[in-house]
């Protein structure tokens, strides 16, 4: 851009203005940035300091920047939060390298150095009222820049320059940040730095961490380890190789409160290198830590040869953990398989105390029995205790039995619980299916079938049984499914999907077989064996069984063989299950006759015998069902592109079968007046059934030939006619569909106007042609003949074809010579085409 437009006057500002100006070098651009702070926009105020301190940060030299910081430092004291959090978060996303060089560097305005502004301008961001956690955040990034940057600074020798010795950035920047650092921990009484392993990565960690350690021992002194742990979760992996940070964490485990011994443990003992001897070092220090929750995760993980420890009846008196008042923690069952036998019936034992402790929350003890499922054995026989049925009487049937049994026992905290079983028998039966041998669970699972927690054990009955021998699934499966009294509906349901998805196929469909033509079943579990029949096929025991649903099954039975969608089927299996579907289309209960009919579409292209069904449905008058989805089915096909006679219109397919049907009716002599017979109704089939849903031009042409014979028909005949133009075809084929048209309606000027309407309309819009084609000629020959009909059909076409392509010059002179042609009313119509709109 030329330094006159770069200072010449700009229009209102706009970030992207701003954005593009701080690209320029500072002497063009600053000057201009500062004038544009006396807006009173606060927004526009903010962007334009951050695009200020960005091209000072452009530059790369710590000059410029501790200018800029210096600037900052003295107009942003008294600015509103979000101007100041743009100015803040600025800073923080300079370049580290050079940031750290120019905290060093005195600026010529004020006079005071980098470090100096940047530690200004963060506590007046602290000290101010409208003080936000967004400022909070944009002052700990900038800390943990400086603190990055320092790192990387005394790894590649300081960055010294000539305006700074070596190293003398650096060590300004890591005083800087712990500054920012300790009045931040002051400001919100929390210490926190950068996202794990920002800290501590280059080979100046010990420097750092010298510069560091005043903060963390003024912290130490006075109990807090709030720093420390900062410190530690900043560095992540990296303060496992800082021997200063492991030893400031082993003292931190003698001084910390209790409160926080886990978090500092955790910290100590998170190198997995080091992790197994220093939990044995921790254990000889300090016995009782075996009960801190951290403590005792490591042991259940890594050192199960000390978990004994923590698995006593009772902790040892006199101990600094637990704490008094606290729970006593459990180990992380998810470890159990690494546990000998007795750690194993230790720890369920105590998890056995804590699940029965009326005192402890109900989701707790839930979530605890789950847990121990995972333990082999123990706690499949801790689960037994949940799991056994019981009487299940609507109401409070247990509760005298409940009222014997022992308080804090299972059976006192189901009864409570009300007659749909306690949280811990659902929980229970729902962990029986993950224990260490599920099947071993599956017979008192399916013992529930006729109680009220047999949605719960049904759902880990599904999974049990993919773990249990088919021959065990198939007799457990048979009881519960030819029981005639003491099983749900909801269970007879599930059983028989489990029947199908986990036994050999036949002896499914034998069993299946046996359940559907039991007298009296329920119509729900007919439906759902039904359903289950096609997953079966071709065993003949379940063609029987979807055959007879067919012919006089209930409606559920009915719905749930239409369910099936012929994707579901195998190939071989489509065309005999479609001829039951186009059977069901002419049963007598409409609504699953009109179900069949609305799939028959789908099944057409395997069996003739759905075609059939829809031919014969559209054309029969007296049908009460759904004609429209008779017909849409029809057209579908015949436009699906799928071989004759499924697809086209042309003799022999479906399609031409259903129009030459509705002829016949027609010429027969049709019911008018609207009676019980109705109006003209096939002639109205006829109609609906060829509309505007049929566009393929050669399709339209065929169907119109099909009606030439009719006079009835010679309104759908025309608008068939008026569709069977394709004005990309060659010249004869477009003069033939032309003079088909113009014999339809020779002699009927009225039929003539409204059809060069319908061709105006019909062709206007559309995908894009390449040109105009062989149209233009076309129009010419219907003109130059000098006919009424062929007049008005050819400006029709013109207005259509000129609109669509914006007017070429071939169609504006196809028109202007209409406008000469013999007929007035040519001559008219030709007038009122405005070839000037585009």
């Amino acid at each position: 851009m030329p330094r006159s437009r770069r200072s010449a006057p700009i229009p209102p500002r706009a970030g992207t203005f701003w954005g593009l100006l701080a690209l320029l070098p500072p002497a063009e651009a600053r000057p201009e940035l500062l004038a544009g702070l006396g807006t009173h926009d606060a927004d526009e105020r903010g962007t334009i300091w951050s695009q200020l301190i960005a091209n000072a940060g452009h530059t790369r030299d710590p000059g410029q920047i501790a200018e800029v910081l210096a600037l900052a430092a003295a107009r942003l004291a008294h600015e509103r939060a979000p101007v100041r959090e743009e100015a803040l978060s600025a800073v923080g996303e300079l370049p580290a390298p050079a940031l750290v060089a120019a905290l060093a560097i005195r600026a010529s305005a004020g006079g005071s150095t980098g470090s100096a502004s940047v530690e200004r301008l963060c506590l007046d961001g602290l000290r101010a009222r409208d003080c936000s956690e967004r400022t909070r955040d944009a002052i700990r990034t900038l800390a943990v820049t400086l603190l990055a940057g320092a790192e990387a600074s005394a790894a590649d020798g300081g960055g010294a320059t000539a305006d700074t010795p070596a190293d003398a950035g650096g060590a300004t920047a890591v005083r800087t940040a712990v500054h920012l650092v300790e009045a931040l921990t002051a400001h919100t009484g929390a210490a926190r730095l950068g996202l794990p392993g920002t800290l501590l990565r280059g080979g100046a960690a010990g420097a750092v961490l010298g510069a560091l350690g005043p903060w963390l021992d003024r912290a130490a002194v006075s109990g807090d380890v709030a720093p420390l742990l900062a410190l530690v979760r900043s560095a992540g992996r990296h303060a496992f190789g800082s021997a200063d940070l492991q030893d400031r964490l082993r003292q931190a485990l003698g001084s910390c409160p209790d409160g926080v011994f886990g978090e500092v443990a955790a910290a100590w003992l998170a190198d997995p290198v080091s992790r197994g001897e220093r939990v044995a070092e921790l254990l000889a220090r300090e016995p009782s830590a075996a009960f801190v929750p951290q403590v005792l995760a490591v042991l259940a993980a890594d050192r199960t040869d000390l978990l004994d420890s923590a698995l006593p009846e009772t902790p040892p008196p006199g101990g600094r953990f637990p704490v008094a008042g606290a729970p006593r923690p459990l180990p992380p069952f998810r470890y159990a398989d690494r546990w000998l036998p007795r750690q194993q019936e230790a720890a369920v034992r105590l998890a056995a105390a804590v699940i029965a402790d009326p005192g402890r929350g109900l989701d707790e003890r839930a979530a605890l029995l789950r847990a121990v499922a995972l333990v082999p054995q123990h706690g499949r026989t801790l689960l037994q205790r949940y799991t056994a049925p019981g009487p299940s009487v609507p109401g409070h049937g247990s509760t005298a039995e409940a009222s014997a049994a022992p308080a804090g026992s299972p059976l006192t905290a189901e009864a409570s619980a009300g007659p749909g079983g306690s949280p811990l028998t659902a929980a229970a039966l729902d962990a029986a299916a993950h224990t260490d041998d599920p099947a071993s669970a599956l017979a008192t699972l399916l013992d529930h079938a006729g109680d009220d927690r047999a949605a719960a054990a049904w759902s880990a009955a599904a999974r049990a049984a993919a773990h249990a021998r088919p021959t065990r699934v198939a007799a457990l499966l048979h009881d519960v499914l030819t029981r005639e009294t003491g099983v749900k509906v909801t269970v007879r349901k599930a059983a028989a999907r489990l029947a199908a998805r986990h036994l050999p196929a036949g002896v499914a469909a034998a069993l299946l077989s046996t359940v559907g033509r039991a007298p009296g079943i329920h119509r729900d579990v007919h439906a759902t064996v039904v359903g289950l029949a096609a997953t079966l096929l071709p065993d003949e025991r379940m063609w029987a069984l979807l055959e007879s649903a067919a012919a006089d099954g209930p409606d559920a039975a009915r719905n749930a063989l239409l369910d099936v969608s012929p994707a579901e089927l195998a190939p071989a299996h489509r065309s005999r299950y479609g001829e039951l579907v186009a059977r069901l289309a002419f049963v007598p209960e409409e609504e699953e006759a009109n179900q069949a009919l609305y799939g028959l579409r789908d099944w057409a292209q395997y069996t003739p015998a759905a075609g059939s069904a829809l031919v014969a449905v559209y054309a029969d008058l007296a049908s009460p069902l759904s004609v429209y989805r008779a017909g849409y089915g029809l057209t579908e096909l015949a436009q699906s592109g799928l071989p004759h006679p499924l697809g086209g219109a042309t003799p022999g397919s479906l399609l031409h079968d259903a129009v030459d049907r509705l002829l016949v009716l027609i010429a027969a002599g049709e019911p008018e007046g609207g009676g019980r017979d109705g109006d003209l109704p096939a002639r109205r089939r006829l109609d609906s059934l060829l509309g505007s849903t049929i566009r393929d031009p050669r399709m339209c042409a065929v169907l119109a030939r099909q009606l030439a014979a009719e006079p009835a028909a010679t309104a759908t005949r025309t608008a068939l006619l008026v569709r069977a133009i394709d004005l990309e075809a060659a010249e004869p084929e477009l003069l033939l569909s032309l003079r088909e048209l113009t014999a339809a309606i020779e002699g009927r000027p009225v039929l003539a106007a409204r059809v060069a309407e319908d061709v105006e309309e019909a062709h206007r819009y559309g995908r894009p042609l390449a040109g105009p084609g062989a149209a233009p000629t076309a129009i010419r020959v219907l003109s130059g003949e000098g006919g009424l009909v062929e007049g008005l059909l050819a400006v029709g076409l013109a207005t259509a074809l000129g609109t669509r392509l914006d007017w070429p010059e071939s169609l504006r002179t196809t028109v202007v010579e209409l406008r000469r042609h013999p007929e007035p009313e040519v001559r008219d119509a030709a007038y009122a085409t405005d070839l000037g709109r585009r």
